[in-house]
């Protein structure tokens, strides 16, 4: 999109030069192009495209710009053939050529580029024929021999060619088409290449097609007017003939077309996968078959309908592949589970038509049991921002969704949002956005999560008096004041962050779950009032006094690791905690805890603890950490009934099995423990 923009610029800056220049009697853009100015070779358009301006056009070059980026957002073709610079280019030039219409069909589009580069080049900019150019070579030679070439490199399973053997093989094929005898395979190879591009030269000494669509376009049609059909019907499960028997089945004479769609419908394949592929590549078929007989059709769609929907990530790449005709199979099913529907959604995303988009509103209005299947939903649904026309997309799906997820996109600007008043959990976790006023308009919201954004000023965030969850870790956030107002607040995460005052929490008593993990806070005195909070993570901070935390009543989870508490006693009072986590502080007695009787996982890792008899009462205990401890007598735990002792000691573990004590696996029991633990402390709860 980037290459579109700065092409219609050159465009404009061009156009705006030669009014001037005509005023003047000066030298049109044209003129000097046709003159070979170094300088204007500089600008961005390959001079294999003429910059003829199309007739009444009254459209400025940036909205006509505008016109073809949202057309390459809906038309997978158009994205895939946009791939270099040139065929971006000739691309720009055919929509401006054609007054901003390309050709809908698949096939006509990619006709019309193959003409353009081949025929019209010269043409556009009035290059006149010297001693190298093959004289007496036509439209329809031009096509035989580049359609000669495409089906040998097929036939070979190659995508290039050494430049001596496509010189040998059109000296071949010269000897059939009637041109003078002075012609050679060198000047064929050089006309596609220098001044066609529909051949290029990538590393000396080997050629290819300037697309592989073009490479696949022209064998169909060599292997067709060659009558070879039933070459392309044996070549049916080769992945690399794939594209070309979807071109086979649009350009096929009718009873070739049908014979075509039998074979991949009815004949029998001993594995499922390759019948699967067979099934659906028929379904791809249809998009480039014009005309298909009813019967024919229907067999095509009831073999593709028994595939769906798609069981793995393989299966949407595989359907997404039959193109915009497997769409209408795709729509949403009541019965459909969040895996299924979330497949579906990813596999319409992929196909990125206009029907594909409106067949996601119906997925939008869905609902489903749990609010992390609606996440999934959201977060699958969110993907199409940038591939669907936006104004489209949010009027018609994403202004039914309650929950849209948009991490680790590219978007930068979220003005598009602000009409969405109807959200209630917006995820823009890891995104490129600074600016977050747009968003003060969504009053309605309970969950915001902006991790590893940009955004520094955070003051349009005080008016969202709704919001019960927010996720503020790896910003650039420093004053924290305007959350002061947000008295709804259960969840807050400000780990990682800049923040150092934490006073305007003071009032959120509402708050349930705080990390203020890896902060340069040095004053905790104001936790104290928060007695409602149950997970509270201070992990790698400054805190030393632990004594705010002691009216914390509430608390089930409690990370204080890598911190300087060497005194747990005002812990003594938790007694509904359940798992605690004092791994690398400078603690030695442990004795404060055994009142916890609740505890459940124990992380001593790393302290100078050496005598774990005081927790001998903590009956629920089941996991307890004991790396890089002195700890060596553990006998006085041997009754408590489900404990598991965590130990990176061999000899250490040897010795306490031995007295009847149960280590913990390290690589499943106890790590997926700590990993559920640390995931819950260290980053955000998942939505």
């Amino acid at each position: 999109e980037q290459f579109i923009q700065r092409w219609h610029s050159a465009l404009a800056s061009e156009e705006t030069a030669d009014r001037v220049s005509e005023k003047m009697g000066g030298e049109t853009s044209k003129q000097t192009r046709r003159r070979g100015d170094a300088e204007t070779r500089r600008i961005e358009i390959p001079p294999h495209i003429s910059l003829t301006p199309a007739n009444s056009q009254s459209e400025t070059p940036e909205q006509i710009a505008e016109n073809l980026k949202r057309q390459l957002r809906q038309r997978q073709e158009l994205r895939q053939l946009a791939s270099t610079p040139l065929l971006c280019a000739m691309i720009c030039a055919l929509h401006r050529e054609r007054r901003e219409t390309l050709p809908s069909a698949r096939l006509q589009l990619y006709w019309e580029c193959i003409n353009m580069l081949l025929n019209r080049r010269d043409e556009g900019r009035k290059i006149k024929l010297d001693d190298t150019y093959p004289r007496g070579l036509n439209e329809a030679q031009k096509t035989e021999l580049l359609q000669s070439l495409a089906l040998k490199l097929m036939r070979l399973n190659r995508s290039d060619l050494e430049a001596e053997r496509v010189e040998s093989h059109f000296d071949l094929e010269l000897k059939n088409i009637s041109l003078p005898a002075t012609v050679t395979g060198k000047q064929i190879r050089d006309l596609f290449v220098d001044r066609a591009g529909l051949l290029r030269e990538p590393v000396v000494g080997q050629i290819d097609f300037a697309h592989r669509t073009f490479q696949e376009y022209l064998a169909a049609k060599a292997a067709l007017d060659e009558d070879s059909l039933e070459e392309l019907l044996q070549k049916v499960t080769d992945d690399q003939w794939r594209e070309s028997i979807i071109v086979a089945a649009g350009l096929a004479r009718p009873k070739e077309r049908v014979r075509l769609l039998n074979h991949l419908t009815k004949r029998r394949y001993g594995k499922a996968k390759t019948k699967k592929y067979l099934h659906l590549l028929a379904v791809a078929c249809l998009e480039t078959a014009t005309k298909v007989d009813p019967k024919t059709r229907d067999r095509v769609l009831t073999r593709a309908e028994k595939l769906l929907p798609p069981k793995d990530d393989d299966e949407v790449t595989m359907v997404a592949r039959a193109g915009n005709e497997i769409v209408p199979l795709l729509k949403y099913k009541s019965h459909y589970s969040a895996d299924e529907a979330y497949r579906c959604i990813e596999t319409l995303v992929q196909i990125g038509t206009n029907t594909a988009m409106e067949t996601l509103v119906d997925y939008a209005k869905a609902t489903f049991e749990s609010e992390q299947d609606q996440y999934s939903i959201g977060r699958a649904i969110g993907r199409g921002w940038y591939v669907f026309e936006q104004s489209a997309y949010f009027s018609q799906v994403l202004s039914n969704l309650e929950i849209i997820s948009l991490e680790k996109t590219q978007i930068s600007d979220v003005s598009p949002l602000k009409t969405l008043t109807q959200l209630k959990k917006l995820i823009l976790d890891l995104t490129q956005i600074s600016d977050i006023l747009p968003l003060r308009n969504l009053t309605q919201l309970e969950r915001l999560h902006l991790s590893g954004t940009q955004v520094t000023d955070f003051s349009p965030l005080s008016g969202l008096t709704q919001l019960e969850v927010l996720n503020l870790s790896k910003t650039q956030v420093t004053d924290i004041s305007p959350l002061n107002r947000l008295t709804q607040l259960k969840i807050l995460n400000l780990s990682k962050t800049q923040v150092t005052d934490i006073s305007p929490l003071s009032g959120l008593n509402q708050l349930e779950v705080l990390n203020l993990s890896e902060t340069q806070i040095t004053d905790f005195s104001l936790l104290s009032g928060l007695n409602q909070l149950k997970l509270l993570n201070l992990s790698r901070t400054r805190l030393a006094d632990i004594s705010p935390l002691k009216d914390l009543t509430q608390l089930k989870l409690l990370n204080l690791s890598r911190t300087q508490v060497t005194d747990v006693s005002p812990l003594s009072r938790l007694t509904q905690c359940q798992e605690l986590d004092l791994s690398e502080t400078q603690i030695t007695d442990v004795s404060p805890l055994n009142g916890l009787t609740q505890l459940e996982a124990l992380d001593l890792s790393g302290t100078q603890v050496t005598d774990v008899s005081p927790l001998n009462g903590l009956t629920q205990l089941k996991l307890l950490n004991l790396s890089q401890t002195q700890v060596t007598d553990v006998s006085p735990l041997k009754h408590l009934p489900s404990l598991k002792i965590y130990t990176k000691n061999d000899d250490k573990s040897k010795q306490w099995r031995a007295i009847g004590m149960k280590i913990a696996d390290k690589d499943i029991q106890y790590f997926m423990h700590v990993m559920r633990m640390r995931s819950r402390n260290n980053s955000f709860p998942a939505p």
